[in-house]
């Protein structure tokens, strides 16, 4: 180690000159003596580094150059002579990335220049029109890409359970003849963004000019066997049923019936963009059901016939009660076609049947005072309650969809009265045969009266009880009973108004000049009442066709 340490001594000697020394000292930091001095020998370390720098620097200034100063210079470390040896090295690799690296751009650049060249009358790469690979093509390379597809073209229809059917272009005579946007696109194609196309597809679409039967390929579509009829069968829509006293939605179920218009129409756009594939599911050609579970009709149904089950009527007349409740009326409800909550009302119209056999009730006798103050006892004359059927269809209805519970009577067309509730109402004719007096009574008040004659007593007695106006007529002839060959009478009237279909009516009768009295007892008619002519032509002209004939003693 001595040894070495001598060598390096003296080749320091001989080779520094005051300059060296100079650079040497101006090179050194203090870091790196103290490095050097850590290192030292333990002959060097005896002595503090410092001091060993400061006496360098002192001598080397002070001393002439040509005497040899042996311990003034401060001896290099391995790690130094390293960094020395490899700075040439560094500069050598930066020259070679520099080299690469103009290389690598040059080559970049020439290509990308070859690229816009190339890309001037070719198309991108992953560039795809009317789903054909054009990647690269000129324009004629493309056109007879699609004069190729046009004479194998083959169009695929594939049913819901994976068959398939095949109808070929020549079929229905397809022949291609040309398309003007091929052009447009090679015209649109910037070619100087070629690179773009490593990352990004390029789809377009273009009119292709195509010659084909439209009539024919519709009627090879309709020869398949999945547009047989036995081969289709319709969807059914989504519905609300009800289920353990509930309303639920029953899941629609997809047919294979297939919609023809919407089968044409994919398959000419198919042809039309040289597509081949024809998926019936996918491209939507089956009828769909009219209504999915998650439709929002189907849902909105389903709350409100849920809510109508909220509902009961009590019925309360009479001293009678009825319940209508959901156990009943719950399989009434039903969706309409167009999914709306609707109420089946032939079933409403049975229960309201039922329910007038419960509150209906007779007619019975009633006790008729005359305008002259007479009581008169008339058997079935009083209405009894009559249920109204329709009103009460109406009303059930309602108060089902109300979704509420009610109390209620029945809706009546008529309710039973102690009295006064007559069948006749308040407008009708009143004759009273022992008085031989008419009266016309309108809404309660005496319009038009009269004496009269009805039938003869005892032979030809007027009918009594409840009747109606069945006929008006003018310049009628009145024909009797045939006896013995011949009418009994042939009697022509000025005005006519039939009471009973066997031959009774009101009439005028010009042959009696008086009316009333006791004349029906001898001078009576044959059954009808008779009028004096002008009262009988009043009355005509006032009288409706079905007004009440009440007759009575």
């Amino acid at each position: 180690m001595q040894s070495e340490e001598k060598n390096l001594e003296e080749t320091t000697v001989e080779e520094t000159t005051e300059e060296k020394v100079e650079e040497t000292v101006e090179e050194t930091t203090e870091e790196k003596v103290e490095e050097t001095a850590e290192e030292t020998t333990e002959e060097k370390t005896e002595e503090p580094a410092e001091e060993a720098i400061e006496e360098s620097v002192a001598d080397t200034t002070v001393e002439p150059a040509e005497e040899p100063v042996a311990d003034t210079t401060v001896e290099p470390t391995e790690e130094t002579a390293e960094v020395l040896e490899d700075e040439p090295k560094k500069k050598s690799k930066w020259k070679i990335v520099g080299i690469v690296s103009a290389a690598i751009v040059a080559c970049l650049a020439v290509s990308y220049f070859i690229g816009v060249i190339f890309y001037s009358n070719h198309l991108f790469m992953r560039t795809t029109i009317n789903h054909i690979n054009c990647s690269n093509m000129t324009i004629d390379k493309v056109k007879d890409e699609l004069q190729k597809g046009t004479k194998s073209y083959q169009l695929k229809v594939e049913c819901v359970d994976g068959t398939k059917e095949t109808i070929s272009g020549s079929d229905f005579n397809l022949t291609y003849e040309g398309s003007k946007d091929l052009e447009k696109i090679f015209q649109e194609q910037n070619p100087f963004i070629w690179p773009k196309a490593l990352f990004v597809d390029t789809t377009k679409k273009v009119t292709i000019k195509l010659q084909y039967s439209q009539d024919n390929l519709k009627t090879l579509l309709g020869q398949m066997d999945c547009m047989k009829e036995e081969n289709q069968v319709s969807a059914i829509a989504a519905t609300v049923v009800l289920q353990d006293g509930t309303f639920v939605i029953k899941e629609e179920q997809n047919g294979t019936e297939i919609d023809t218009e919407k089968l044409v129409q994919v398959a000419n756009q198919r042809v039309r963009e040289l597509r081949s594939d024809i998926n019936l599911t996918r491209d939507k050609c089956y009828v769909a059901p009219k209504f999915l579970k998650d439709s929002e009709k189907v849902l909105q149904a389903q709350k409100e016939m849920n809510e109508y089950l909220n509902a009961q009527i009590t019925y309360q007349s009479n001293s009678k009660e009825v319940v209508l409740g959901p156990e009943t009326f719950a399989t009434w409800i039903v969706p309409t076609e167009d999914m709306i909550p609707s109420i089946n009302e032939q079933e409403v119209r049975n229960f309201v049947k039922e329910l007038s056999a419960t509150y209906n009730t007779p007619n019975r006798s009633g006790t008729l005072v005359t305008p002259k103050g007479k009581s008169v006892n008339m058997s079935n004359a009083c209405l009894g309650s009559v249920v109204n059927v329709e009103g009460e269809v109406t009303q059930i209805t309602s108060d089902i969809k109300s979704g509420k519970e009610v109390t209620r009577e029945p809706l009546y067309s008529r309710k039973e009265m102690a009295n006064g509730n007559f069948v006749w109402g308040k407008t009708y004719i009143e004759v009273d045969i022992s008085e031989q007096y008419l009266w016309y009574i309108v809404n309660g008040s005496i319009r038009l009266e009269t004496p009269v004659i009805t039938g003869m007593k005892g032979s030809w007695d007027t009918p009594t009880g409840i009747f109606r106006i069945l006929e008006k007529r003018r310049n009628k002839t009145l024909i009797g009973p045939t006896v013995n060959g011949k009418p009994l009478y042939r009697q022509p009237v000025n005005y006519w108004m039939r009471v009973t279909w066997s031959g009774v009516g009101i009439h005028d009768a010009g042959w009696h000049t008086v009316f009333g009295g006791d004349r029906y007892v001898t001078s009576g008619s044959h059954g009808c009442i008779n009028m004096p002519p002008y009262k009988a032509g009043q009355l005509y002209s006032m009288l409706a066709n079905g007004t009440y004939v009440v007759i009575h003693y």
